[in-house]
């Protein structure tokens, strides 16, 4: 079986002709015998006749079919370089550059297709980490993006948490439209308050929480310092609110002075988040002892 698989299709048709041509002049003597007298001495002759003629047979078959076949291929190929719009080809090195150029092609455009895929892939990945109002990242992406942190030895890490102030009476006020322009705006001005490899996150509603990664414990609170006067002197937010200046309360807690982990380091710049406001709002406050107790 092995043996046969390895020959060529014509070369299996042309035996598969033969054999049939040569046992029809087998099979044919014998049904004849039924019905003629042989002449003594001729039955060998006529038997022998017979095989030759179905061997012959065979061969004349295989040539009409292998012209048939042949015929077939040339007029499919033929077809196939016309909705291509290919001249016919006589060369066989030409059908075979071709062939070369029709497979770099189709590489060339899989290769394509993979690009576009994986930028597809990035684009919505982005955008399920991203918040659809103020373009900052989301609630689910920070906790992504600290739930496997581990902090490094000496390597400072600081959470800003930030509350916007009154932020229901604005909405209350002035409606949901100007509370989302307000939240827009001052997202604009916290992501502008930092460097680009910082990262800002919606926490949720009127919440935002920065994420600072080596800066000392000066440089964290002159960084919310800033971020909480841009937002008080902003003519634009003043627009919004004619009787009082937008304003925002800011918590702020670092590694390893406040908290060994993550959570604990978030939960701390919460409290002093809070404490900001029972303060009077308006101010940062760093997470100490007094906030503590």
């Amino acid at each position: 079986m092995k043996a046969l698989k390895s020959i060529k299709p014509m070369t299996k048709i042309m035996i598969v002709l033969c054999s049939f041509g040569i046992l029809m002049g087998i099979v044919f003597p014998i049904y004849a015998n039924l019905f003629v007298e042989w002449v003594p001495g001729k039955r060998v002759h006529f038997v022998s006749g017979c095989l030759l003629a179905g061997f012959i047979v065979g061969i004349f078959s295989f040539i009409i079919v292998k012209f048939i076949l042949k015929g077939i291929n040339n007029y499919y190929k033929k077809t196939l370089y016309n909705k291509l719009n290919i001249t016919q080809f006589t060369n066989g090195q030409k059908n075979k550059d071709l062939l070369l150029d029709m497979k770099e092609e189709f590489e060339e455009l899989l290769n394509r297709f993979d690009e576009m895929n994986k930028k597809e892939e990035k684009r919505l990945i982005e955008l399920s980490n991203t918040d659809c109002l103020t373009s900052l990242y989301n609630q689910r992406y920070f906790y992504e993006c600290t739930q496997k942190k581990l902090f490094k030895h000496n390597q400072q890490t600081s959470i800003l948490f930030c509350d916007i102030d009154h932020f229901k009476v604005i909405n209350d006020t002035y409606g949901h439209v100007v509370g989302n322009c307000i939240l827009i705006e001052v997202a604009k001005i916290i992501k502008n308050g930092v460097e680009e490899s910082d990262k800002v996150f919606r926490y949720g509603g009127e919440e935002f929480v920065v994420l600072l990664e080596n800066y000392s414990v000066d440089q964290v609170q002159e960084i919310a310092e800033k971020i909480r006067l841009n937002i008080y002197y902003s003519n634009l937010l003043h627009e919004f609110d004619e009787n009082a200046k937008v304003s925002i309360s800011i918590g702020v807690a670092s590694y390893p002075y406040h908290a060994f982990d993550m959570k604990d380091l978030l939960v701390k710049a919460d409290k002093a988040m809070y404490f900001a406001k029972q303060s009077g709002r308006n101010q940062c406050k760093v997470y100490n002892e007094e906030i503590a107790s």
